[in-house]
């Protein structure tokens, strides 16, 4: 995808770096499956105090916008 945005101009009508495509075309590349998080941070991202803070900051007027794994 990043490859034929870069080949038809697309990446450069849109303004994109060309530094930043060929980092995305790195991960593009990447079959590698992403690590969960380890029991320990998960537990504590998900303890409700948490919870609080991450959605008085990024969900100011309850909108429920909170990550789904978070509720």
């Amino acid at each position: 995808m990043f490859r034929d945005a870069l080949e038809s101009g697309e990446a450069e009508r849109l303004g994109l770096d060309r530094g930043f495509v060929r980092l995305c075309r790195s991960r593009e590349r990447s079959r590698r499956a992403r690590h969960p998080f380890r029991d320990g941070v998960a537990r504590a991202l998900a303890g409700e105090a948490n919870v609080r803070r991450l959605a008085s900051a990024y969900d100011p007027f309850d909108r429920g916008t909170s990550p789904a794994g978070f509720t």
